[in-house]
């Protein structure tokens, strides 16, 4: 419960992907098998941005970076673990930026501020008698860029992200 991380991520190289990732571990309690629901709560506050340092001496190429919260699920008594068949709600955008040069007098930035909770779930997943599922609650995000830069920040001032939890709900 209210498991929280700040950091900072710069790169100026062509192609990445990264993710700062929150685990989980719950144990089916009984001796038959269980349907639950699973609500995983994700919030985020930092400040995002691309640069593009290309101009129209030096091209058209653009720099983009995308941030998504996702919800993963691993089905532990399966070796190797497993995971179910996708639901929509396992992943959500968080944003999107791209910033295109091409002026004369340099590149474009484009940048966000990002103030939000996320709610990931998944709905009507059988675990078996004492079986065990991993939950993986994670901010991944994936850049471009050809002459330019990205940064993700989520550790200056009050700034980082939040993981409240995971909660479980036993249907059946």
């Amino acid at each position: 419960m209210n498991s929280w991380a700040k950091f900072k991520y710069h790169s100026d190289r062509a192609l990445g992907s990264e993710a700062l990732s929150f685990y989980f571990l719950w144990e089916n309690p009984r001796d038959k098998f269980a349907v639950i629901n699973i609500d995983a709560y994700l919030v985020l506050n930092g400040f995002c941005s691309v640069i593009d340092g290309q101009t129209l001496l030096t091209g058209y190429d653009s720099s983009s970076l995308n941030l998504q919260a996702q919800l993963s699920i691993r089905e532990w008594w399966n070796q190797p673990p497993t995971s179910p068949l996708p639901q929509s709600d396992l992943l959500q955008s968080v944003v999107s930026l791209s910033a295109k040069g091409g002026s004369i007098s340099g590149g474009a930035i484009d940048g966000k501020h990002i103030f939000r909770g996320y709610d990931l779930r998944y709905n009507q997943f059988l675990v078996p008698p004492k079986g065990v599922a991993v939950f993986e609650v994670a901010l991944t995000f994936s850049y471009k860029t050809s002459v330019g830069d990205v940064h993700v920040n989520f550790a200056s001032e009050d700034f980082e992200v939040l993981c409240l939890g995971v909660l479980v709900a036993i249907l059946a």
